[in-house]
């Protein structure tokens, strides 16, 4: 009866061990997605200021007279690196959450096995 019990007591300890564990993992997993998203953030950020720039200075020279060929090119440029940098940040957000899905999938699987 003991040994059940001490049994038992083992298995409970290994579950919190493993809950406290995976806690941790998805507690740093969390932090560099979080460090991740701002970082792509924050080029989508500076490659709209960029193109914003670019806009602003063709309109200039086109108030001007001096309609530039290049800034256009250059605008379809940093648009192209625009779209790329957002579809990198949507591929990085569902992958965190498949990365999430997994971890939880995987930690109810072993509590189940354990039990």
């Amino acid at each position: 009866m003991q040994e059940a019990i001490d049994e038992q007591n083992r298995k409970e300890r290994e579950i919190i061990n493993k809950i406290n564990q995976e806690k941790n993992n998805r507690e740093a997993e969390n932090n560099r997605n979080l460090q991740e998203r701002k970082r792509l953030e924050n080029e989508i950020i500076e490659k709209y200021r960029k193109i914003n720039e670019e806009r602003l200075d063709l309109e200039n020279q086109s108030r001007e007279g001096k309609i530039n060929s290049s800034n256009q090119g250059k605008i379809k440029q940093l648009e192209k690196e625009l779209d790329l940098k957002k579809q990198i940040l949507e591929i990085h957000t569902r992958q965190s959450e498949l990365k999430r899905n997994l971890a939880q999938q995987e930690l109810f699987a072993y509590i189940e096995q354990r039990r």
